[in-house]
């Protein structure tokens, strides 16, 4: 039935304060569940932790590989050690393949208004993501993408024409746009329409909350690391999401048991 012409010629509109309301409280619902992830994690002693992570861990069992697999086999980004004396991470801009710039306007993540302000990519070197920054530090929606947050965390994969590409941690799907700027993050490989080209942005241009929070992730890079830090008081609430979403496969399964496998994808 709801495939027929019919059905869908049907006419409805939704309130504007609908929507108001219904990220308001998706919005109110995520803080709570990240505060309640954030506390059983604290609640856990360090021991259970490295237990499970054992108990989890996978066998190491050669896998062949061909010499020319044609995708990335490893998350991160090419090249990544950074100079010496230099930061120990990078900004910058995203373009699509279409040479569309990765940006914000409405709440939304666009390509193709021309006065959208741009997203503000970070990568920590050596790390297997990059975090997405709004301008403005507000909530973005990203097409068929459930999470919601001022901050987006990708896997990130470097590609052997010098993009990268970028994937959901948690469906493992891939982020693309299509020529008329429309995007899913539902592709099961990356190919030319989901490859991005990063535009580096010079270091002193870095906004200070950015700075501090390159600071808090580079510390905070392990399931150990980040039990450490909701100790001490020391988890940034607005990033704790985006630790675990850099978090390896084993240490999320971890977190996962610990949390009653809260951890869905519209969190990660």
């Amino acid at each position: 039935m709801t495939k027929s012409a019919d059905y869908n010629a049907i006419p409805y509109t939704i309130a504007e304060n609908y929507g108001r309301n219904y990220l308001r409280w998706l919005t109110s619902i995520i803080a709570t569940q990240t505060r309640q992830i954030a506390a059983d994690l604290r609640a856990c002693p360090g021991q259970t932790l490295e237990g499970l992570k054992l108990l989890l861990e996978p066998d190491n069992v050669p896998v062949c590989r061909t010499a020319s697999a044609p995708f990335p086999t490893q998350p991160g980004i090419a090249a990544s050690s950074p100079v010496p004396g230099s930061q120990s991470f990078v900004i910058f801009h995203l373009t699509n393949y279409f040479g569309q710039k990765l940006g914000k306007k409405h709440g939304m993540l666009t390509v193709t208004e021309p006065d959208a302000a741009p997203l503000t990519g970070l990568y920590i070197f050596g790390s297997p993501v990059i975090h997405l920054f709004t301008p403005d530090g507000e909530s973005i929606m990203i097409g068929d993408d459930p999470r919601l947050s001022g901050v987006i965390t990708w896997t990130v994969w470097s590609n052997t024409n010098g993009t990268i590409s970028l994937s959901h941690p948690a469906t493992d799907r891939f982020l693309s746009f299509a020529p008329d700027g429309s995007c899913t993050s539902r592709k099961m490989r990356p190919l030319e329409w989901e490859q991005y080209t990063i535009q580096p942005l010079p270091p002193a241009s870095c906004p200070e909350h950015i700075r501090n929070a390159a600071a808090f992730l580079a510390r905070t890079d392990s399931l150990t690391s980040l039990h450490h830090a909701s100790y001490q008081n020391d988890h940034h609430d607005r990033l704790f999401l985006n630790v675990i979403a850099s978090l390896s496969v084993v240490e999320r399964n971890v977190l996962r048991i610990v949390t009653g496998d809260i951890l869905k994808e519209h969190l990660l």
